[in-house]
């Protein structure tokens, strides 16, 4: 299902007691315009039981929405997600998603955040995200990768399943 801009304060809470969501295996809210307390109602659906993809690139979310993304039952059935061009998206965010228990995901979209090196350094070396094949990581703070020694992260056990990585910063 894929979902335009979002201009009512209650669209979220509307869409997530729409019944037929629970039909759903993908879900698009990217660009909609979605803010934390609009995501984490959408996230607290009981609708979404079958749901493997989700896309929330391009909204408005922060840290919060992220770590109860990561805290939940959804997080362990997600296969991919894209939470890409969401600037506020910190190291927060990054240490949520390398802590949650989500050994299902395969794909998972953090560019244009500033999740930081650090933040990418956490996610490469995370115990629980066994699964994870592809990782786009471009523009992940102000300088990006710049200055950063590459055996800090060269050495991370993730990079040895990864068959997909994007890095890359402003430079």
């Amino acid at each position: 299902f894929r979902f335009g801009k979002l201009n009512d304060y209650n669209a979220a809470g509307i869409v997530a007691e729409w019944p037929h969501l629970a039909r759903a295996r993908v879900l698009d809210m990217s660009g909609c315009g979605l803010g934390d307390r609009n995501a984490e109602t959408l996230l607290a659906s009981p609708h979404l039981t079958r749901l493997t993809g989700l896309d929330l690139g391009g909204n408005r979310l922060e840290n919060r929405a992220v770590r109860t993304l990561a805290s939940s039952r959804l997080m362990g059935q997600l296969t991919w997600l894209n939470l890409g061009n969401n600037h506020a998206l910190g190291l927060t965010a990054a240490r949520a998603l390398a802590t949650a228990a989500a050994h299902a995901l395969r794909h998972l979209g953090l560019s244009d955040t500033n999740i930081s090196v650090t933040g990418l350094h956490d996610l490469l070396n995370s115990a629980t995200l066994t699964g994870l094949t592809t990782l786009h990581a471009a523009n992940i703070g102000r300088y990006g990768l710049a200055g950063v020694p590459a055996a800090d992260l060269a050495h991370a056990p993730m990079l040895s399943r990864l068959t997909g990585l994007t890095l890359g910063g402003y430079t």
